[in-house]
């Protein structure tokens, strides 16, 4: 029987509310249950739909400005052309996204922001082209609204700015995504990308520095509209964007399970006392509050197989045996899998590391898997059964990867089970197998056509 032990929480009040929540209500049922920051695949996207607001209308404007911009070239051939000539890398870019009007936040792509820094003056040259065009009236038009937008300072700035917070919450995400990540440092990770965002507000972070460093009463030699009335205003902007920020990552940390997840702190090697006489006691009360928690678990007390003996002082005793064993190793991972590795002599440290490992921290995993779903399940593979595709799911998600794929045996079986007479590979077959299979991708249909062939031969 499997048990929930954990509960990713974004800080949404049906989430995380004290009477009418989620997490209070499954803990009625569940007591044990522990609510987890949880970090989602592109935290920027989430912050930029909570902060965009009437006090924020430039974000909307700042918005709307970009998808004109990107429509403006991406639904017209003529126009692509002539961008790909002069701003590669904004065309690159712009083809990538797709369609325009399906992109959820322009201003949260990070790419794209970089593109137009990297080629501003390529498209201000291009849209004062166009805009001087008599004979096209509707997109000189067009160009020359763009121009106004692309030469005002308080939009050019926000860009910058902008790429500075999108890169904090984008170094935050990673980290979240990262295997064998201990979960007492979802709350330490999260207070640090607060404590970043925070000194945004009174210094510049890398990218407004470069802004500020570049713009000298011109930005590249553009003159730049709007200087005095836009400095007061974007300090403002900048301060609210920071606060509503920080806000939303510190509605991540919820305080009835920080108790339990600041305990687990206990399991990180790097702040273990170098004293060996410290180091004997050290982590004794955090680990028996682990242990009361996960106690009250039905199946906790029958899985250890420690019936009839006296469970705590046995976890004290393989507490302190752990940590002489283990006083050298490097990390969390190391020390969780020397708990693996011996199982038998640490077998409550072996349980309570188990509990802890499944607890979420990211939606990441989640995000591949569908990924994976939509690789899988396409237009071309419509009769897939629900057996087919949840095989074909747990092999895309948690497989050998395509070096250590063993294709002979694969084929073998499927030449038994589709002939229903046992064939084996030859020499020569087996060896282009797996040559294809040390390949990334195939580089030409010719070298499957007479891959498929041999095969065909072979059977006959």
């Amino acid at each position: 029987e499997k048990i929930i032990v954990g509960l990713g929480v974004d800080g949404a009040n049906m989430t995380t509310g004290l009477r009418a929540g989620l997490a209070m209500k499954i803990k009625k049922a569940l007591p044990w249950i522990l609510s987890v920051p949880c970090v989602i695949h592109r935290p920027h996207l989430e912050v930029l739909d909570a902060i965009s607001s009437k006090e924020l209308t430039c974000l909307e404007d700042l918005e709307n400005n970009l998808k004109r911009l990107l429509s403006f070239y991406r639904y017209s051939p003529k126009l692509m052309c002539e961008l790909r000539a002069t701003a590669a890398t904004l065309c690159e870019e712009t083809e990538f996204l797709g369609d325009i009007r399906a992109v959820r936040w322009i201003i949260g792509e990070q790419n794209i922001l970089n593109a137009l820094i990297k080629d501003y003056l390529e498209v201000i040259a291009h849209l004062k082209d166009v805009s001087a065009q008599t004979h096209k009236a509707d997109a000189a038009a067009i160009a020359l609204a763009l121009l106004q937008f692309l030469m005002d300072y308080q939009s050019v700035k926000l860009i910058y700015f902008l790429l500075d917070i999108i890169a904090v919450l984008t170094r935050l995400a990673f980290i979240f995504q990262g295997d064998h990540l201990l979960i007492t440092h979802a709350d330490e990770k999260i207070e640090e990308a607060i404590e970043e965002i925070s000194r945004l507000v009174e210094s510049p972070g890398e990218y407004l520095q470069e802004f500020e460093e570049t713009f000298h009463e011109n930005f590249h030699g553009v003159p730049l509209k709007k200087l005095r009335v836009a400095e007061a205003k974007f300090n403002s902007i900048r301060e609210k964007i920071c606060q509503k920020t920080q806000l939303i990552l510190a509605q991540r940390l919820d305080c009835n399970s920080r108790i339990i997840i600041r305990a687990c702190q206990v399991f990180d090697i790097t702040t273990w006392p170098q004293n060996e006489e410290n180091l004997m006691s050290h982590g004794e009360e955090e680990i028996m509050h682990i242990y009361k928690h996960f106690e009250i678990i039905p199946s906790f007390t029958k899985e250890i197989g420690l019936d009839g003996r006296d469970i705590r002082g046995s976890l004290l005793q393989e507490w302190r045996e752990l940590k002489s064993e283990c006083y050298n190793k490097n990390g969390f991972k190391e020390l969780s899998c020397h708990i693996f590795k011996y199982k038998q002599r640490f077998p409550i440290l072996n349980r309570i590391i188990q509990l802890l490992l499944v607890l979420p921290t990211s939606t990441a995993a989640c995000e591949k898997s569908r990924g994976a779903f939509y690789r899988i399940r396409n237009n071309n593979r419509s009769r897939l059964s629900l057996d087919q595709l949840s095989d074909l799911l747990t092999i895309a998600v948690n497989g050998p990867s395509i070096a250590n794929f063993e294709a002979k045996r694969a084929l073998d079986c499927w030449f038994e089970e589709k002939s229903g007479n046992r064939y084996s590979l030859s020499p020569e077959m087996f060896n282009k197998v797996t040559s294809l299979d040390q390949k990334a991708t195939l580089h030409g249909l010719d070298m499957g056509t007479n891959c498929l062939t041999d095969i065909h031969e072979t059977i006959m």
